[in-house]
């Protein structure tokens, strides 16, 4: 496997979750237009009920003035759950950042695991480490690629499961990359 090759799948890396950020974006855009369409709906909602609330109360002085349809109490147990239902509303878009932040340290995650597998497939020599591989464990693989695969699996579990600082670190030091330098 060539640099080139390494440098091909790193670029899909990329483009892959450059579309799944850019589709974490607009969902949370739509989301949150859609959570202040819910609470203008709710909004109008409260307020007619009110209103009917209040035309009921006039009603009953003056019956001849104002048509009513249902009675005071009626109104005002729909405009309790509608206004204890539009406060859920309230609580969206604190719900959406925490999910939008856990979606896209999951992203940041994989996509992590995914270029470190592929440089240590494709750069082999930053497999070297102290952990031993039997003669048995080395004779079921057919080439040298399987081989060089299957140890770069073994070193991802210690890798991936580092804090995002002690991983960014250890790009720096094995592979003299700072991922967040000035350009």
């Amino acid at each position: 496997m060539t640099r080139i090759a390494l440098a091909e799948e790193l670029y899909n890396f990329i483009e892959r979750y450059r579309h799944s950020t850019a589709a974490l974006e607009t969902f949370a855009e739509s989301s949150l237009r859609n959570i202040d369409q819910n609470q203008s709906q709710m909004s109008y909602i409260l307020e007619r009920l009110h209103r009917g609330m209040h035309e009921e109360s006039v009603a009953s002085l003056a019956p001849d003035i104002v048509p009513t349809t249902f009675p005071v109490d009626i109104l005002g147990t729909v405009a309790k759950a509608v206004s204890d239902y539009s406060r859920y509303f309230e609580l969206h878009p604190q719900m959406l950042l925490e999910m939008g932040l856990t979606y896209a340290g999951a992203l940041f995650d994989a996509f992590i695991s995914d270029v470190l597998f592929a440089i240590l497939r494709h750069i082999p020599e930053k497999l070297r480490s102290g952990r031993k591989l039997t003669a048995e464990e080395a004779l079921r693989f057919r080439d040298r690629d399987e081989l060089i695969e299957d140890l770069a699996r073994r070193e991802m579990p210690d890798l991936t499961y580092e804090s995002a600082e002690r991983q960014l670190d250890y790009f720096r030091k094995s592979f003299g990359v700072d991922l967040f330098a000035a350009r």
